[in-house]
């Protein structure tokens, strides 16, 4: 069976949008392959409103700014630079320990230009494990 890493913030089945896009995108695959997915999500989410068949989902909390600093808080969106730390972090530990997949991708579209230059950042780890296909 296809053993697939699916790099997926935020996504939720009650969350009308991309996440619930992501979510299908989730769902369907795991029902196909061995799907392990990295995703984050704020507090208060509840995985048991979006379950998935896959074979383990790795959740970490998301960083947020105080509620007065909402707006720079959506516009800048710090948690993603600490989610992908977090989700580099662990690829490279799975990769060192022998860990194997057949496919890595990301879902979710990125909001701003920072946030695809930390995606290539992950791509370019993955590669000098010979891992993934030149960018």
């Amino acid at each position: 069976m296809l053993k697939l890493l699916i790099i997926a913030p935020y996504f939720d089945a009650e969350v009308p949008g991309e996440s619930w896009s992501t979510y299908k995108w989730i769902e369907g695959l795991s029902r196909r392959c061995e799907v392990t997915v990295l995703t984050t999500h704020g507090t208060g989410w509840n995985s048991k409103g979006s379950p998935t068949d896959a074979l383990e989902v790795i959740d970490w909390p998301d960083i947020s700014l105080p509620d007065r600093f909402a707006r720079i808080n959506h516009e800048m969106a710090p948690g993603y630079a600490v989610f992908y730390h977090r989700a580099r972090k662990w690829i490279k530990e799975k990769l060192r320990r022998g860990w194997e997949f057949d496919l890595v991708h990301q879902l979710k579209l990125l909001k701003t230009y920072k946030h695809w230059k930390m995606t290539v950042s992950l791509m370019k780890t993955l590669k000098r494990f010979g891992r993934t296909i030149p960018l």
